[in-house]
């Protein structure tokens, strides 16, 4: 994907690089509270291999999207998706009960997805889903909830 192009696209529409050259982008969302965020993967000097889009907690350190994410592949879906997927994230920002889990009710949702050599689908899974103690069956979570019926991932070619 062409950078300046998507670079571009973003400036359009209000997001600001974090960390200059090959960094990432955010603008906050309308309640304050969440920021619209954008990370490029770089695939070369002039090129992202992809972009992904959602939102994140804004005051947040590291910047993990929460929820599902919009992944765009291509300059072309860049231009003609962003005003859609900004749109969908804003009203997502505003009812951000659709990306609590459904266990707990309290935790946010994150992706999870497999690493290189892993098989299994990419999933939503609480945030309390880190291990707090233990090893094996004796290991504890302070919640193992996974959302379901709504897509981790958004691709858009």
């Amino acid at each position: 994907m062409n950078r300046s192009v998507c670079d571009a696209a973003l400036y359009a529409e209000g997001f600001r690089n974090i960390q200059g050259l090959f960094g990432e982008f955010f603008v906050r969302a309308g309640s304050g509270e969440w920021e619209l965020y954008a990370y490029p993967e770089v695939a070369s000097g002039a090129a992202y291999s992809r972009i992904d889009i959602g939102l994140t907690r804004a005051p947040e350190q590291g910047r993990s999207i929460r929820g599902p994410r919009h992944r765009v592949l291509s300059a072309q879906a860049m231009t003609n998706n962003l005003p859609r997927i900004i749109s969908e994230l804003l009203a997502q920002s505003l009812d951000d009960t659709r990306m609590r889990c459904p266990k707990c009710g309290t935790r946010y949702v994150h992706l999870k997805e497999p690493h290189s050599g892993q098989s299994w689908s990419p999933f939503l899974s609480c945030d309390g889903a880190a291990m707090l103690s233990g090893r094996g069956a004796n290991r504890g979570f302070a919640c193992d909830g996974t959302m379901r019926g709504v897509a981790p991932i958004i691709v858009h070619k």
